[in-house]
C-alpha cells in the first residue's frame, strides 16, 4: 500500500482496522482457550492426568528467581506480620 492510498483512507480507517484486528485476535484466543479447557476437562474425566491448560502454555508465568528467604520476607511484609527478630529489636 502506498502513502497516497493511506492519505485517502485517513487515520480513522487505519485506527478502525487496527482495532478490528486486535479484537479478532482476542476473540480467537478466547475461543482457543475455551476449546482447550473443554478438551482438558474431557481428558481429565477419562482418567488422564497432568494435563496443562492451553492458556498456561501460551502465557507461562514468569519464573521467580528469588531465594527462599526473600520470598518469606516478601510474604511477611505483605501480610504485615512481625517476626520474633522484629519484636526483640523493638524492646
Amino acid at each position: 500500500m502506498n502513502l497516497e492510498l493511506l492519505d485517502l483512507l485517513g487515520p480513522g480507517y487505519i485506527a478502525d482496522s487496527l482495532q478490528s484486528a486486535v479484537e479478532a485476535r482476542a476473540r480467537d484466543e478466547g475461543w482457543r482457550c475455551y476449546a482447550g479447557d473443554l478438551l482438558r476437562l474431557i481428558a481429565l474425566s477419562l482418567g488422564c492426568t497432568n494435563i496443562s491448560r492451553y492458556y498456561d502454555i501460551i502465557h507461562p508465568a514468569p519464573e521467580d528467581d528469588r531465594t527462599a528467604e526473600e520470598i518469606a520476607a516478601d510474604v511477611i511484609d505483605r501480610l504485615g506480620l512481625k517476626t520474633a527478630e522484629d519484636v526483640n529489636h523493638g524492646q
